[in-house]
């Protein structure tokens, strides 16, 4: 009876070995960094699907960036312009960023910031009714035919529009 007592104890340290196990493995997997993700609407320019893309948050992306259509550094942020309707590429300026610790060699090729690095309609010029164009749901992309073209960053900055009339003192 002595041996089977024995033997039992053996098994209840293996499962509490394994339990142990088990816990710091989920325990690890908590602490690591986590990938965040945020998905972009792009356009290849050579095949003219429009589909969206998991980018990784924090690493910068340099457009033209691979397409899963043509395999080729051919996918540009997608833009539509709602006064024309023309979808077009965006050749969106990244700004290169210097090593942490160290001051940048050279100065940004043009002006940053969000009023320069807006996009243009290559058709009618129209820069306050863009929009990204929206993929029906349940679909992977869109065809766009004709054309592509692709909107380079405008060098001065967005207009603003003028601040609304003041009401009327009152009495």
């Amino acid at each position: 009876m002595a041996e089977k007592q024995g033997g039992g104890q053996k098994v209840k340290i293996v499962i509490l070995t394994i339990i142990i196990l088990a816990c710091l493995g989920f325990i690890v997997k908590q602490l690591m960094p986590k990938k965040y993700t945020y998905s972009r609407v792009l356009i290849d320019v050579e095949t003219g699907k429009v589909f969206k893309q998991n980018m990784v948050a924090g690493k910068p992306v340099e457009f033209p960036t691979m397409s899963p259509y043509s395999k080729k550094n051919t996918a540009y942020p997608a833009y539509k312009c709602n006064k024309c309707g023309t979808i077009f590429a965006f050749a969106e300026v990244t700004p290169k960023m210097p090593e942490p610790g160290k001051e940048p060699t050279e100065p940004p090729p043009m002006p940053m910031g969000p009023e320069f690095n807006m996009p243009k309609c290559p058709k009618c010029g129209e820069m306050m009714e863009i929009t990204v164009p929206e993929i029906p749901q349940g679909q992977d992309s869109i065809q766009v035919t004709g054309e592509i073209l692709i909107a380079k960053p405008s060098s001065t900055p967005m207009p603003v529009p003028p601040p609304p009339p003041a009401p009327p003192a009152q009495k």
